[in-house]
């Protein structure tokens, strides 16, 4: 009987601690607050250049402008012209300790693909810090059939 009560005195513990209650309460509440300070520290514009990939599709650069909760990604060719731009709904969340930018809407702006929507959603790993943004594709659940790819983003002048 020692035994039963025993192994019940730990099973209760852990039962309560995992319970979706339990989840809701603290860890949530704080990660959410780090998600919002997070969304604020990143809006403003970034630029990148093209990846060897990419330049042999034509594209030099990238930028990506975030004001508030939207984001506008736009790639200029070699000439500096617009070659594709596409705009999504984002949301920032951080979970334990980790950065997931979360984006939803996304519609084709201009290039060959205008018009075209993907309601999503889509995700992926961020971390950021004053100048540089990092943003790692392919690793989320759902992605395996994803390769891997991790971009780095700098900061423009004039924020």
């Amino acid at each position: 009987m020692e035994h039963l009560w025993a192994a019940w005195a730990l099973f209760v513990p852990l039962f309560v601690s995992a319970t979706p209650f339990a989840w809701e309460r603290q860890p949530k509440r704080r990660d959410e607050g780090e998600g919002e300070r997070d969304l604020e520290a990143l809006q403003g514009r970034w630029r990148r250049p093209a990846s060897g990939q990419e330049k042999s599709r034509g594209i030099s650069a990238y930028t990506k402008e975030i004001k508030s909760r939207w984001e506008t990604v736009t790639a200029y060719g070699e000439a500096g012209e617009v070659v594709h731009a596409h705009t999504a709904e984002i949301k920032v969340r951080q979970q334990s300790g980790i950065g997931m930018m979360l984006c939803r809407n996304l519609e084709v702006t201009a290039g060959a693909k205008k018009g075209q929507k993907m309601p999503g959603p889509m995700a992926y790993i961020y971390r950021a810090d004053k100048d540089r943004l990092y943003e790692v594709w392919g690793i989320m659940p759902g992605q395996q059939e994803t390769p891997v790819n991790v971009m780095t983003w700098s900061r423009a002048p004039g924020r």
